[in-house]
């Protein structure tokens, strides 16, 4: 949040991102602050690794717990993390790379006994991938360059320019899916005569938390806060 309000001035809402583009230019130490950023990340990950996941108490407490297998995953459309943890090697950025993952290397986890211990050890590999990802973003950005279409715009004139550029110019349906952290994220846009006149959003959080209760079924209620937790789901999505 501390990062948000240093580079666009918003500590609860990313500002900074707009429709084709940004709002502003880097200001100056940013780069810097985020490379001391995911330094002190992967320190924390080791410290994390020495504390949680060598851990024999957190061994015995996961191991074995919600065994998922490959038919499970498939039957049930889950994705991500869940998935690679069953021995899908699967990952968007890489079978279909989108924006700049072209240009960037990363590792594709994956697992083969499915339970909640994998998916903890495969998410912390995914949160060094992160960090890994965002040290050749820096790379990549480019501190001279200017906005594409102009700073300071109101929610109005975007959502004017989303309707002379996509609904009048790309009259049928359009879906996209992206790699989001909990799974794919699918949105499915249905444009006819400069109307939206289907738009739905598949996030992943709602899908693996209708699958909780096959993935519960003969342990203990108390490993349902573990498996819940495990599974990663944010609430706020899932009531949209």
């Amino acid at each position: 949040m501390s990062l948000f309000e240093f580079i666009c001035g918003a500590r609860m809402h990313v500002a900074y991102i707009s429709l084709f583009g940004v709002s502003d230019n880097n200001e100056i130490g940013s780069i810097e602050m985020i490379n001391f950023l995911v330094v002190s990340n992967l320190v924390l990950l080791d410290i994390y690794d020495g504390f949680c996941v060598n851990n024999r108490i957190f061994y015995l407490r996961l191991r074995g717990i919600s065994i998922m297998s490959i038919f499970d995953v498939s039957n049930n459309s889950v994705s991500g993390v869940l998935s690679r943890a069953t021995g899908i090697c699967y990952d968007l950025r890489v079978f279909s790379p989108y924006e700049c993952y072209h240009f960037i290397q990363f590792d594709v986890i994956s697992s083969f006994f499915g339970d909640a211990l994998d998916r903890v050890i495969i998410r912390n590999i995914e949160m060094r991938n992160s960090c890994k990802i965002t040290s050749q973003a820096m790379v990549l950005i480019d501190g001279t360059s200017s906005s594409f279409l102009f700073s300071d715009v109101q929610i109005e004139n975007l959502i004017f320019v989303f309707y002379i550029v996509w609904v009048n110019t790309m009259i049928g349906i359009s879906f996209s899916c992206i790699e989001a952290p909990k799974g794919e994220y699918n949105v499915f846009i249905f444009a006819l005569n400069g109307f939206l006149s289907r738009v739905r959003i598949r996030c992943s959080d709602f899908v693996h938390l209708l699958v909780l209760d096959n993935f519960i079924r003969g342990y203990l209620l108390g490993d349902l806060v573990a498996l819940i937790g495990n599974i990663d789901c944010v609430f706020g999505s899932i009531d949209r």
